[in-house]
């Protein structure tokens, strides 16, 4: 069985990186066993409560369950 490391380094607004990197985390898990490892601005991804509005993008971290 094939297993897959996802590495996050991207911060969680700012640019599309690190929702596209979310989209496929999400689709890469579906086939196989995955894991993901966040490091450097990726850590930010799993701060709660952000406030997305003031930047005009959509929250998309609340798919992210800890």
């Amino acid at each position: 069985m094939k297993k897959f490391l996802f590495v996050q380094e991207q911060p969680p607004h700012g640019s599309i990186n690190g929702q596209e990197g979310l989209d496929v985390i999400l689709m890469g898990s579906a086939f196989v066993e995955a894991s993901v490892l966040m490091l450097a601005d990726g850590i930010f991804q799993l701060v709660k409560k952000q406030q997305t509005e003031i930047l005009g993008t959509k929250d998309y971290l609340s798919l992210i369950h800890i």
